[in-house]
């Protein structure tokens, strides 16, 4: 319980009387006194914000009214320097965020570059500081109308001479943008700048000659009839786009020219046929690593069953060969291949189309041929082919793909001999069945 006599220790006679109270109450007072004093009589000072961000306020603007647009460099700022009281243009609170700085658009009429003069002002009017500089007094813009249009896609290798050597030849390069082949390409932008536009680059800069098929990254320049690049341009949209150029190159050498055969009857996989070919061999371009892979140029592959008891011709002309990784080098137009057949035999046989087997028959409820018998030839040694009957036919259809119909469809039939080996069947064949 607090006494009287205890009160009595807390008077403000007995707080003043404590040396370490006056000594701590005297600082606080010393503190308000010169925060007073200084706030009073604090000199003027200046201060410089940076980088305070410029307006332009295109809404319902003179020049959006002449449907022109601002192009190129679209954001500015100016250094502001203000004047005032030490405490306050020294403040974190004053920033610039404190000043508005405005591009003033109002005489933009038509195209081109133009000075737009700066408005500033305080956001805060009452404030106790001014205005006192401005880095720069207006601002360079350019306004034009906004127009596309569609330009061709070229390549252009800078290179001091040919960027192959000797023994070797270019391709046409060939152009990608996302993965896509592309000969052209949308050119977006200020009017005046598109309409000057007259070809459209893939610049490629080539450091040492090519001596095989080069992939390189590079940029489209949209340049006028001087060569000078044109601004504020978008290419599909982009600023600053780039494509991926392959450069094939390829090595020259000659070759020796040969064919393939496919189906081969057992008794030949050893021996093939005379084959001749003209001409025997021909100068080509092709990646250098494929010639050290080929001892001789497959022009195409021949299956047996195209093969005849007789010469049989087969005229290939070089565009069937060629592609963006071969080329034909000399006066070569068409490859004449014969295959040298004359002494072999061949006969008709006569097939009852009850004995060909259907595979993948399903749950079909009927399979009807549409004729009885079927014709197929047989070529091989004359020795060998009076011995061969119907008997050693082999006849398959595959029905997997096939559905019921009302109406006949025809099909194909996939011919062999059977315990023959040096005889085989010409031709292709397909019959008619119904299937229900």
């Amino acid at each position: 319980m607090i006494t009287m006599s205890d009160k009595k220790k807390f008077s403000s006679k007995n707080l003043f009387a404590s040396n370490k109270f006056t000594l701590a109450f005297s600082f606080v007072l010393a503190f308000i006194i010169w925060i007073s004093v200084a706030m009073v009589f604090s000199p003027e000072t200046q201060r410089v914000i940076e980088d305070v961000p410029v307006k332009i306020n295109m809404e319902n603007s003179v020049p959006e009214k002449f449907d022109l647009q601002l192009f190129g460099q679209t954001e500015f700022t100016v250094d502001v320097t203000i004047t005032g009281k030490r405490y306050i243009v020294g403040s974190k609170n004053v920033n610039a965020d404190s000043i508005e700085v405005v591009a003033q658009t109002g005489y933009v009429d038509s195209a081109g570059k133009t000075r737009l003069p700066l408005k500033v002002s305080l956001v805060d009017t009452t404030a106790d500081y001014v205005i006192e500089a401005v880095s720069a007094e207006y601002i360079e813009a350019y306004f034009d109308e906004y127009k596309e249009a569609k330009f061709p896609l070229s390549v252009s290798v800078d290179y001091d001479g040919d960027y192959v050597p000797e023994g070797y030849i270019k391709g046409d390069p060939i152009i990608t943008l996302n993965s896509e082949t592309v000969t052209e390409v949308q050119i977006s932008g200020p009017a005046q700048e598109v309409n000057s536009i007259k070809n459209v680059y893939v610049k490629v800069d080539i450091k040492e000659q090519l001596t095989s098929t080069k992939v390189i990254e590079a940029q489209i320049v949209p340049t006028d009839e001087f060569g000078m690049e044109r601004k504020y341009i978008k290419v599909n949209g982009e600023e600053e786009a780039k494509a991926i150029v392959t450069i094939p190159v390829l090595k020259t050498g000659e070759v020796n020219t040969d064919v393939d055969f496919s189906g081969v009857p057992a008794a030949y996989t050893q021996a093939l046929p005379k084959t001749y070919i003209s001409p025997v061999s021909v100068k080509v371009a092709m990646p250098e690593s494929d010639f050290s892979k080929i001892d001789s140029l497959v022009l195409t592959e021949i299956d047996f069953s195209s093969l005849a008891a007789r010469k049989n011709t087969l005229m290939l002309t070089k565009d069937k060969l060629e592609n963006s990784n071969f080329k034909i080098m000399d006066n070569t137009e068409v490859f004449e291949i014969t295959v040298d057949l004359s002494e072999m035999s061949q006969k008709v046989l006569y097939l009852d189309t009850s004995k060909i087997t259907l595979l993948n028959k399903k749950n079909f409820a009927d399979i009807s041929f549409n004729s009885s018998k079927m014709q197929v030839t047989v070529v091989g040694p004359k020795e060998s082919i009076e011995d061969i009957t119907a008997d050693n036919l082999l006849a398959e259809i595959n029905l997997d793909n096939i559905t019921a119909s009302q109406e006949a469809q025809e099909v194909d039939v996939k011919m062999s001999l059977k315990n023959i080996s040096d005889s085989w069947i010409y031709g292709t064949y397909k019959t008619k069945i119904s299937v229900k």
